[in-house]
């Protein structure tokens, strides 16, 4: 099983709801994947408040240890491992020239947008 599919799935989900509308019938369908995207994009966006996006490697890190906490929990954060499972996960996304370069496109884009008043 690839260990990167989890991450491609969201960067595509993320990736389509910053690019694109959905019609109002997908929209219903996909309410909660939509809110949870929404919750997500936020809690991505504050963390690349803090980190910038200008260093990739930093951006990324950021953008897997938000991921992985609102999957898994707040409290995986405290696993003296998670640093390091982290990097290893950020490693395995810079590796595929695309996927890195999608997320980073992703990321940068997230950084700029305004969050929503």
């Amino acid at each position: 099983m690839d260990p990167l599919r989890p991450f491609t799935g969201l960067i595509r989900t993320l990736w389509k709801s910053t690019s694109s509308k959905t019609s109002t019938e997908q929209a219903r369908g996909e309410t909660a994947v939509a809110v949870g995207a929404t919750t997500l994009r936020s809690q991505i966006r504050s963390r690349l408040t803090r980190v910038g996006v200008n260093d990739p490697r930093l951006a990324r890190e950021a953008f897997v240890e938000t991921v992985l906490t609102a999957e898994l929990g707040e409290n995986l954060a405290n696993d003296p491992a998670f640093a390091e499972m982290v990097k290893r996960v950020a490693e395995h996304i810079a590796a595929d020239d695309r996927l890195g370069g999608q997320l980073h496109a992703l990321l940068c884009s997230l950084a700029e947008e305004s969050p929503p008043v």
